[in-house]
């Protein structure tokens, strides 16, 4: 904590922008654990999720958990994990899931987008699988948005498990997504998939839907992790009259990540 806390002290002149924003998802999440309750969802595994979610995409998703470029990666990224990260400036908990990730890369072979956009990279885990879906496609693009903890060696390893083979087709964004999402989706014509992972609030979160929604194309999917600590993926699913709207439980943590399909 006290290390946290200098770091912080220190940000503050160098970077006042950044520090305010840190300081805001700090308020951010502490006031909405005390008031806010908690997602009431649904879930359901992985092979139920991408049959639904199938139907909606008019694509039969399950057939390309069995493609080889996705076993490849997936040890790829165990081998690499077992040899930097066991000491890390981020906690294990803020990497995507396994089946998360497997939803990513079904959902973006399958649909082909053009652009993608993310928010939160971590290590790079969920922001792999959809670089590798795009790989196969032969085309998108996937621009992301992160900022790092406070930690001296944090910047250097957002995405680090990113293969270097991928990372043509990535652009990464440092700051936060209450400051930089708006101008990059202006920026962009329009988006086929959009994945938030970065703060986890229900300020942030409905704000993150809200505009990712309003850029993405007829038939885009809209994916969240980490949806049951609010009600923000329930009411932007339900207000928008979704194609589809579906909840996963993943594999190896206690949380949940939500699927919106927009009308075609």
């Amino acid at each position: 904590m006290i290390a946290k806390a200098l770091n912080f002290v220190a940000l503050v002149p160098r970077r006042p922008t950044e520090a305010l924003d840190r300081l805001s998802a700090v308020v951010q999440s502490r006031w909405e654990a005390r008031h806010l309750r908690r997602g009431q969802y649904h879930s359901y595994g992985l092979d139920d999720v991408l049959q639904i979610a199938g139907k909606a995409i008019k694509s039969n998703l399950c057939d390309f958990l069995a493609e080889p470029q996705l076993g490849e990666l997936e040890n790829a990224i165990e081998a690499r994990w077992k040899s930097f990260f066991l000491d890390g400036p981020f906690q294990m908990a803020h990497n995507g899931d396994i089946s998360l990730g497997r939803l990513c890369y079904c959902t973006t072979r399958a649909i082909c987008p053009e652009t993608v956009v993310e928010t939160g990279v971590c290590y790079g885990v969920t922001s792999s699988f959809i670089l590798q879906a795009l790989q196969c496609n032969a085309k998108g693009h996937l621009y992301s948005i992160d900022l790092p903890p406070l930690h001296h060696s944090a910047d250097g390893v957002v995405g680090r498990l990113i293969p270097e083979s991928l990372r043509n087709r990535w652009t990464l964004h440092r700051g936060s997504s209450r400051r930089l999402l708006g101008p990059l989706l202006k920026s962009l014509d329009s988006i086929g998939l959009f994945v938030h992972d970065s703060l986890h609030t229900y300020r942030n979160m409905k704000m993150e839907m809200n505009l990712a929604w309003s850029a993405m194309c007829p038939g885009g999917v809209l994916i969240a992790d980490d949806v049951q600590g609010n009600r923000a993926f329930q009411e932007i699913s339900e207000s928008e009259n979704a194609t589809c709207a579906i909840v996963l439980a993943e594999e190896r943590k206690a949380a949940s990540c939500g699927l919106i399909v927009k009308p075609s």
